[in-house]
């Protein structure tokens, strides 16, 4: 039904996660649809043949996606619907390197910029190919030009890095004040510099990295209860919860794990 492969570029961990492709089987009769959840990682973005891709966040009515587009954060979840034949590519940053290659307006938070507003003369969508090896050794040479004229990296991004790494060592689950003991700067300098290169507030940032664990830690474990995940990533209880879970997914787990998510399930992971 969903196929997905990645690649980790090696000497391109620091700044990026990997790069993935995703084909949608021809033999599925209707399009696929799913409510992609909020994973705290930016992408880009690129179709790979002209089959459709459709979104919709909310109540709002379906839009078309472009061919190739930047993602910044999300703070809650988006409807997907993808029809059987359909190819993407994706450039999967850690949260806060995308801004090291790209000038983003706010980084794009809950929405979505074509890559040509951006940057005119990118040629990433030159690129794809029906091959992914082939798709992600070009992608791989692109970026290792483009990492060469990253700009050295400030002390706000040293700030940042060093905040992320701990959040995602302990899967969201980080007081304000252990950050700001961790990187030696006031809660607001970090929120500042948190909104320059991630996109979200550190709070929101957490609240999505636990989230995300939540539902990670559930899917490899389907025996065990709701309550009992919740407790085991870190939730108070069920509640608390329930009350971080409307805003990022706009339903409850239980209603999140009643439906298909071959997505998330491959994103959410570690």
């Amino acid at each position: 039904m969903i196929s997905i492969q990645t690649h980790a570029p090696l000497a391109l961990s620091p700044l990026i996660k990997s790069f993935w492709r995703l084909q949608v089987s021809e033999r599925l009769g209707q399009p696929y649809v799913e409510d992609i959840l909020p994973d705290g990682h930016p992408e880009i973005i690129l179709h790979a043949n002209t089959s459709p891709v459709r979104r919709k966040s909310g109540s709002k009515t379906w839009q078309a996606d472009p061919a190739a587009y930047f993602t910044g954060q999300y703070t809650k979840s988006y409807t997907q619907a993808l029809r059987p034949g359909t190819v993407l590519y994706g450039v999967r940053f850690h949260p806060h390197t995308q801004a090291l290659f790209y000038n983003l307006p706010d980084l794009s938070t809950d929405t979505l910029l074509p890559l040509a507003d951006i940057d005119s003369t990118d040629t990433l969508a030159s690129c794809v190919h029906e091959d992914a090896g082939k798709t992600f050794s070009r992608l791989e040479k692109m970026f290792t030009k483009k990492a060469a004229r990253v700009k050295n990296k400030t002390d706000a991004f040293q700030y940042v890095d060093a905040a992320i790494r701990n959040i995602m060592m302990h899967n969201g689950n980080v007081k304000i004040q252990q950050l700001e003991k961790i990187t030696g700067v006031s809660s607001r300098h970090l929120e500042k510099s948190f909104q320059k290169f991630v996109g979200l507030r550190p709070k929101q940032f957490c609240n999505v990295i636990r989230y995300s664990h939540f539902i990670s830690f559930r899917e490899k474990n389907p025996h065990m209860t709701l309550t009992t995940c919740a407790l085991e990533t870190g939730f108070y209880d069920q509640s608390q919860l329930i009350h971080l879970s409307q805003p990022l997914s706009g339903q409850s787990p239980k209603a999140y794990f009643n439906t298909p998510n071959h997505i998330n399930t491959f994103f959410l992971k570690p």
